[in-house]
Parts: C-alpha cells; structure tokens; sequence
C-alpha cells in the first residue's frame, strides 16, 4: 500500500525567524532533501525564498490572481506526487492573514491527497511589536510612533494568537497545528531552523547550523536614528548606507525601545487571549513569562 504523504504549512508568523528558515531551506534544499527526506516545494516560489504565489492573501478579489493561486496549486499536488520525498514544505508569512473560507480552500485542494501539518511560531507580543517596530525603522519610516503601531497591530488582530492558531485548528484540527513558542531558550539547539526541522522529523538535528538573515537594528541605533530623524539639518545622514554599516558595526545590547511599563500593559491587553490559547493548546500552561 503506497503511503500518504505529508505536506507541512508554515505560516510564520513573522518576526519568528521565518526569512532565515525560508532562505536556509531554499540554499540548502538539495541537502535537506538527501539527508531528512524533504522538499521545500518549488511549486508556487520559483525562484523566491517563500510561497507567496500560493497565498490567497494575495489575491484581493482578483479573478485573474485568484486563478494563479489556484493553478500553483495544482502544481504544487502534481510537484508532490512526483517527488520521492516523505516531507513536504511550504512556507509563506502572510498565511495568518487568511480568513475561514481561504483555509477552507486548502483543506479541500489538499487535505484528501496528503497529511496536512500546519506550523506556527508565536512570540511574546511585547517582543514581536519591539522587532517589528525596529524593521520598520530599518526601512525608513522614521516617524513611526510605537504606541501608535501598538495600536494598529493590535486593532488588525495580529496579536490575537488564539484566534490564528483556532482558525487552522477549526479547519485542519487541533492535533495537526504545531505551535512553537519563539523563544530562544526554547527553540531546539536555541536556533529556529533546527527547530522547525525538530518539528517536521521529531527528531533533533545535528546542531550545526547558525544561520541568521534580515538583522534587526538594536536599541541603540533606533535611539540614534530617532535622534537624527529629529534635527532637520541632518536627516540626509538617514541613507541605506548609512543603515548597513549601522547593522554591521552595532553590538548586541540589552537596551530597549520600549519602556517596561509599555511591556506590562501590552502583555495585560494581550492576556485574555494568551490564556485562552493556554488553555486551548498548552493544558493552561503560562505561556509567556
């Protein structure tokens, strides 16, 4: 009897190392073919780093996008079928922005042909807006206010974790989501490729892999930027070159762009829903400390 395949669904979220695992398993995917037996599916990249041609979240009621989507994949199920692999890969962080009927979609494409696994990591949300706060400095929104991001991420849902994890979940059932907490003394090796790769195998990897892509700024270059941004005489100084050698020469620091008394209140807004994913999928485990 020929086996069921298993196609794996990582949907970041973002800010969890999802751009380091996409471009590990894009420049290594002959390797971690031979050696765990899985494909990082070509179907639906090409030649980027993510399956974002797979993503409905792209199609805003496009017909013609709609159609893309739907024929990627369909080469995704014939990609699959062919392939020798046990495991099969993809990986896009805008999947979170899929609403019921789109997760639907995929069910009913795919979960007939394959074992669908869904993987999600999840960080505590002080941390995840402080490093999305530090990306948007990174691209040139100066002026960015992180009270007011704070606000508009938490308005849009996106620190919502158990409505994302649920609304899979609904559709796929709870035991094929695996939720990872993105916390470095958690993450397998502390490193979030050989975790995911824990997650997929269920088994620990080797431990040599140190693999880091998309550097964040510290606290110490926002402050700086910030005050620059501030003196209109030298807010030409604010250039990419500028930026880069920020990245290259700044050490790592302890400093934070957000206050503690910011932390506390982020994480009370956030705690209702933290505890109902507690209870949800972690047996009310306290989650984030």
């Amino acid at each position: 009897m020929r086996f069921k395949k298993t196609l794996f669904i990582h949907i970041g979220t973002g800010k969890t190392g999802t751009t380091s695992i996409q471009k590990y398993l894009k420049e290594n995917s002959e390797f971690i073919n031979y050696k765990y037996n899985l494909n990082y599916c070509k179907s639906g990249r090409g030649d980027s780093i993510n399956h974002r041609a797979l993503d409905f979240n792209s199609v805003n009621n496009n017909l013609s996008s709609y159609k893309k989507v739907v024929a990627n994949i369909n080469l995704l199920i014939n990609e699959i079928n062919q392939h020798n692999s046990k495991y099969h890969l993809i990986s896009d962080e805008n999947f979170p922005g899929l609403n019921s009927r789109e997760i639907e979609l995929y069910k009913k494409k795919l979960g007939g042909k394959f074992n669908i696994k869904v993987i999600v990591y999840l960080r505590r949300q002080d941390k995840y807006l402080e490093s999305w706060y530090k990306q948007v400095i990174k691209t040139g929104s100066y002026a960015t206010d992180v009270n007011i991001l704070f606000s508009q991420l938490f308005k849009r849902g996106i620190l919502n974790y158990y409505d994302l994890v649920k609304s899979w979940a609904d559709i796929f059932e709870k035991e094929n989501v695996i939720v990872r907490l993105y916390e470095k003394n958690l993450l397998i090796n502390q490193n979030v490729i050989d975790d995911i790769l824990y997650a997929i195998l269920n088994d620990c990897p080797a431990g040599t892999l140190n693999y880091k892509e998309n550097l964040s700024l510290n606290a110490s270059s926002i402050i700086l930027i910030k005050k620059i941004f501030k003196k209109s005489w030298s807010k030409d100084l604010l250039n990419k070159e500028f930026i880069d050698n920020l990245l290259i020469k700044q050490t790592d620091s302890n400093v934070s762009v957000i206050s503690e008394e910011m932390k506390d209140d982020i994480l009370f807004k956030c705690s209702f829903f933290n505890r109902m994913l507690s209870n949800y999928y972690f047996n009310g485990k306290n989650i984030f400390r």
